[in-house]
């Protein structure tokens, strides 16, 4: 075997162990809360077909046509999810935005938001799902539930700053025995009730649908637990690509999906009378523990599915300007988008163990657990088409059937679940409209400041003749300032001399510019212009996978016989205090939040990699 194709086949198995545990784990509660929670079908062969029916097509429609057909082609460098779509948009924009384009990139940034609504409920249901098969085994470990359950979840979010690649090697092995764990279960029910295929015709689940509205918006409900890993999947695109995925899921992960529903059901339609827990009442008596066990790996799985999602909408959103500056570990220079925010990680970590100890079992959360990612779905639908009417014109033809296809699914999924917000819905959408707030603000914030910031700011060409004619003392050595934009002057370099009239021999206004690409070529990295007077303006390229390294820049400087000595040069950093402006331009408590913001921040200096040692901070007002 080639070492391309090893390399292709260990993708593959990270993949498998990031990407899919998420829908991987919803065979745990998907059909119990169908028939034993929510809408108390009967196990008639009709209502049982029915399920199973819908539960094909909706993995069919929505997951392997809409999301690994279609969506998985949209990616921005690489990136996929909501916020991939909107930076697609954001890029055929052409002169100041429209109420109408603006509408669109709101939608899509609380589309976002939702997500991280998704990502507190995923790991806790996905957990207790599996533990309380241990009610299957012998009630007695009922009072064990919770405290795994929470000791898990911690366990969960402490691996996640080893990097997902590594993860997902490590989960790999143990997610593939899963998934061939649950298609062996799945045939052996169904050799002895192979009429479940009967349900791969529409027509079980439209009947179904029809016989009683109130009941179908309930079953509809239920059903959805069987996509709701569709979002992250898109979403952790930027780990693996696309083909990974698309090789898996077809291969693998559908058919043993497939495999284990339909075992199910035909499980429901054996006559036994005994069932509450079809999942685990698949397996023999002496399987049971092993099976929990074997459970609760995959639900980490599932877990780290949505949590690694999380991670890349963090790392676009704070690209895109959304998002206040977070410390983000690369954890490997192979993969394009393995990273880890330890911030997210920590306040996901403290939030899904309150969940656990708040509503404590899975059929609880299951009420809690869907609107928040039938919303996204919905929103991502129509982003997905306006931004193809934008790139595609002439394939309305189309777009438009297919377009109308998912709203009809979108739509149904997402009534079925909104009757379910005050019995837990309201908890994703009001984390969903904490992030979107958030988001929304600091973007808001950053505008404000940088049109003020450029009404202020003196022109480069402008200060270099302020600095010839006036006296001006200079010093020996050079200096380093952060520069937003090639043509101003940065605040602090400006406050500096106009009180102290001194600088240094050499001033370097260096640039950070952020490429589209994951890396930037060694030897283009650096572009310098000298502007006289000892003046140097760089252009310092930087890949969106890359880190800026102040350091290797100011070395390449001094390489190139620049004068930057990086154990000499001093490197000047603002730090921007934000105060309320007489003239508001944001409500009171959005001017405070993005204060707040501003304030905590991850430094500057730590960001670009700045020797401690040789750095001056200093701190600025700023009104907004």
């Amino acid at each position: 075997m080639s070492q391309h194709s090893q390399s292709q086949n260990a993708l593959a198995l990270a993949a498998l162990g990031v990407v899919f545990g998420d829908i991987g784990t919803s065979p745990l509660y998907a059909v119990r809360e169908v028939f034993f929670s929510s809408s108390h079908l009967s196990l008639s062969p009709a209502h049982v077909l029915g399920v199973l029916s819908l539960i094909f097509w909706s993995l069919i429609l929505v997951i392997s046509l809409k999301y690994i057909t279609l969506l998985l082609r949209s990616d921005n460098d690489g990136e996929g999810g909501i916020m991939a779509l909107q930076a697609l948009l954001m890029k055929r924009r052409t002169g100041s935005p429209t109420s109408r384009s603006r509408f669109f990139i709101l939608l899509a940034l609380f589309g976002s938001a939702l997500l991280y609504g998704d990502g507190v409920i995923t790991p806790v249901i996905s957990v207790l799902g599996a533990l309380e098969g241990l009610h299957v085994v012998s009630p007695v470990f009922d009072p064990w539930v919770l405290p795994l359950a929470c000791i898990i979840i911690l366990f969960i979010f402490l691996l996640q700053r080893f990097g997902s690649q590594k993860i997902g090697t490590l989960y790999g092995p143990i997610i593939f025995i899963w998934f061939v764990t649950m298609a062996v279960m799945g045939a052996v029910a169904i050799a002895e009730y192979p009429q479940v295929f009967w349900s791969l015709n529409p027509v079980h689940g439209v009947r179904l649908l029809l016989e009683d509205g109130t009941t179908s918006l309930v079953i509809l409900g239920s059903v959805f637990l069987v996509v709701t890993g569709g979002e992250a999947l898109y979403a952790d695109m930027g780990h693996f690509g696309a083909r990974a995925i698309r090789r898996v899921w077809f291969l693998l992960v559908l058919p043993c999906l497939l495999l284990n529903y339909f075992g199910q059901g035909a499980l429901l339609l054996s006559g036994r009378t005994d069932i509450t827990n079809p999942f685990f009442q698949l397996a023999p008596s002496w399987a049971l523990i092993p099976l929990v066990i074997l459970s609760v790996f995959a639900s980490i799985v599932a877990s780290q599915a949505v949590i690694s999602g999380v991670f890349s909408l963090t790392k676009q959103a704070v690209q895109l300007g959304y998002c206040p500056r977070v410390k983000i570990v690369h954890t490997s220079d192979r993969e394009i988008g393995q990273i880890f925010v330890p911030l997210v990680n920590s306040l996901m970590c403290l939030v899904c163990i309150w969940v656990a100890l708040t509503f404590q079992e899975s059929s609880r959360l299951a009420s809690a657990y869907g609107l928040a990612v039938t919303a996204t779905m919905l929103i991502t639908t129509i982003i997905a088409f306006v931004m193809a009417k934008s790139y595609y014109p002439k394939a309305l033809f189309w777009l438009i059937p297919i377009t109308g296809l998912f709203l009809i699914v979108d739509v149904g999924f997402f009534v079925s679940n909104a009757i379910k917000f005050f019995d837990g819905g309201w908890l994703p959408i009001a984390v969903g409209i904490g992030v979107f707030a958030v988001m929304a603000t600091w973007n808001r914030g950053r505008r404000i400041l940088a049109a003020s910031l450029d009404n202020t700011s003196i022109d480069v060409g402008d200060f270099i003749h302020k600095v010839e004619v006036e006296k001006t003392i200079r010093i020996s050595g050079s200096a380093v300032y952060m520069s937003s934009t090639q043509a101003k002057i940065p605040r602090i370099l400006e406050s500096l001399w106009s009180y102290q009239k001194v600088l240094h021999k050499n001033i370097i206004l260096m640039n950070v510019n952020y490429l589209d690409s994951p890396y930037c070529r060694s030897e283009d990295y650096l572009e310098v212009v000298e502007l006289g007077s000892g003046f140097y303006s760089v252009s310092f390229k930087v890949g969106y996978l890359q880190k800026p390294d102040l350091r290797r820049a100011v070395a390449t400087l001094a390489l190139q016989g620049y004068p930057a000595d990086l154990d000499k040069s001093v490197f000047f950093f603002g730090r921007d205090t934000v105060i309320p402006a007489k003239n508001k331009q944001m409500a009171r408590w959005r001017e405070h939040l993005f204060a707040w913001m501003a304030r905590n921040s991850y430094r500057a200096p730590n960001y670009f990699d700045a020797p401690l040692g040789r750095v001056v901070e200093i701190g600025l007002q700023v009104e907004v």
